[in-house]
Parts: C-alpha cells; structure tokens; sequence
C-alpha cells in the first residue's frame, strides 16, 4: 500500500509539472533520475546548477544556460526532472538579443539535429512546424518567454542555420 502510495505521488508530482511544451527532462539529467536525493546537491553543481528555492519541489537555476529545472524528491529518491519557465526560479527570460545569447540560438548552428531539437526544447522552445524538402527540413520553434520565433535548416543530419525570423503563422 505504502508503495502504491508513493507511486501515486510521483505519478501526480510530474504530472503537475508537465505543462504543455515544457515538461521536458534535459539530456545531461536524464542520469540523475532516481539516483538519492543527498547526492542531488553535489550533482547538480557539477552541472552547473544553483538552488532557487525549494516550495514543494525543488527549483535549480543555470545561470549560463538561462534553465530553470524542478525537481521532485519521493522516498529519499530523485523522482522527475522538468524544465520550467525562468519565472518559476525567479528570473526572466534572456532578452532576445542579450550579447552572447545570439536570440538564444548560440551553438545551435552544426550540430547534429537530434541533440539540436533536445537543446531548442531545453531553451524553452517548442516545436511548431516541419517543412519537409526533398533534401532539407526546415523545423520552425517558439519561445512564448522570448517572444523568439526560430527556424532550423537542417540536412544530412546536421544543423546548416539556426535563425530568429520573427514571424511565422504558427509562432503565436
């Protein structure tokens, strides 16, 4: 019963975090789930994670990548990692076009595509259109924090471009 119990818990904790387009586990996390919640501290650190608050979850900010993740602790064991908007560990969104942020777009230009669109959704971007060519594909995201409207070029595998080009009918 105890355990049906603490299953239900953590059922409900990722379910409260999973709001649409958000409820992602960054890749380099992905390792921490279900690892003790006393070493959370250390690894979190080592990622480049600071602690925001602790309110019912546990709320960790990167100041470098611009990420707020939460996490949920259940029986001791870490439970779920989400992505979260900046807002919920207390800061806004990088401005579209702070120096160094390139749109929130840097680094994004020649990697492979996979980690590509895992980096975009860590960003806080949600895929809103494919346009398929007969050699290119053309992946259109929206930021709602940035307002930024980007489109990935992609062919062989690889990021060709990672542009903001403002406007698209679906980027709303």
């Amino acid at each position: 019963m105890k355990k049906i119990a603490s299953v239900a818990l953590a059922s409900a904790l990722a379910l409260a975090f999973s709001q649409v387009g958000m409820a992602h586990t960054p890749s380099d996390l992905v390792n921490l789930i279900g690892m003790r919640g006393s070493s959370l501290d250390n690894e979190m650190a080592n990622h480049g994670y600071t602690i925001s608050h602790a309110k019912g979850a546990q709320y960790w900010w990167n100041g470098n990548q611009h990420v707020c993740i939460a996490i949920s602790i259940s029986q001791g064991r870490v439970a779920a990692i989400n992505s979260v908007p900046s807002v919920q560990c207390g800061h806004a969104a990088p401005p579209a076009h702070a120096p160094g942020h390139a749109s929130g777009l840097s680094g994004i230009k020649g990697m492979d595509s996979i980690k590509a669109i895992d980096a975009m959704t860590e960003r806080g971007f949600t895929n809103v259109d494919d346009i398929e060519m007969p050699n290119t594909q053309y992946a259109i995201f929206y930021n709602r924090g940035t307002g930024i409207c980007a489109q990935l070029t992609i062919a062989d595998g690889k990021v060709l471009d990672a542009a903001d080009i403002h406007t698209h009918p679906k980027c709303h």
